[in-house]
């Protein structure tokens, strides 16, 4: 008599302290689509790439898949509505979403961190929101 279970390895997550969850538990996360949105010359995109480093170092993703693209002109920033730079998208979304009544333009990006602060760069803690939340979409 079937108990309704799925065959062995087949839709069952490992049992902690297993030998496959140790194992699944080492294996890379998957990797992100993670693009930086910035116009040449950017005084802030150093800053962000370091903090952007460290939080994927911290939960284990590949820096290098990091794609950086140069917004040009205002018909770019426009069409990509680009409210300043630097710009962290991770699987195409704003790590940091900006207000709707910001408008899009070549200049820089004005953030405020989570105590209350104002900063060029995103809260370190925010970035790692939006990178974990990412991953947990994926499963």
């Amino acid at each position: 008599m079937s108990r309704g279970l799925a065959p062995r390895g087949v839709g069952r997550r490992p049992r902690p302290g297993s030998l496959s969850a140790m194992a699944a538990a080492l294996r890379p996360n998957p990797p992100l689509d993670i693009e930086v949105l910035t116009w040449s010359g950017c005084p802030s995109t150093p800053a962000l790439l370091d903090d952007l480093r460290v939080a994927l170092a911290e939960i284990g993703l590949d820096v290098t898949a990091v794609r950086m693209t140069a917004v040009e002109d205002d018909a770019e920033a426009q069409r990509r509505h680009f409210v300043g730079s630097p710009t962290v998208l991770v699987e195409g979304r704003d790590a940091v979403p900006p207000p709707p009544y910001e408008a899009a333009a070549l200049t820089c990006r004005v953030y405020r961190r989570r105590d209350g602060s104002i900063s060029p760069t995103p809260d370190p803690l925010d970035l790692r929101a939006a990178l974990n939340g990412a991953l947990r979409e994926r499963g």
